[in-house]
């Protein structure tokens, strides 16, 4: 997934609609919905995607396989993350966790995303 880790300035087209759009400076674009997030590589290409549900998250490749879960504990929102086999706690609030959850700064405008 590190290949469609956005850099630089960002463009987010919103019209206060579904979907958003949104155009980096390396060229990595996505696309959000209310149940899922796609984002593409510079060519056009599919990077990966998220589904959305009121619990957790799916994650999925460029094939559409499966490569992760994230489940939220709907009692103390605490979260999990199932990847490769293994189970992981995910402290959001750790320096860490905040500094990978960084993205660039997005500005409103024209934005055309996907393929």
């Amino acid at each position: 997934m590190e290949p469609c880790r956005p850099t630089g300035p960002c463009i987010r087209s919103e019209s206060g609609i579904q979907p958003i759009q949104a155009c980096y400076a390396d060229g990595v674009t996505s696309v959000t919905t209310t149940d899922e997030r796609r984002t593409y590589m510079p060519d056009g290409s599919l990077c990966n995607s998220v589904s959305y549900s009121p619990t957790g998250q799916v994650w999925r490749d460029s094939t559409g396989t499966e490569v992760a879960t994230l489940t939220i504990d709907e009692q103390d929102g605490s979260q999990w993350v199932v990847c490769g086999g293994n189970e992981y706690h995910v402290d959001v609030n750790a320096p860490e966790c905040q500094s990978a959850l960084d993205a660039p700064e997005c500005v409103f405008g024209d934005c055309t995303a996907g393929p």
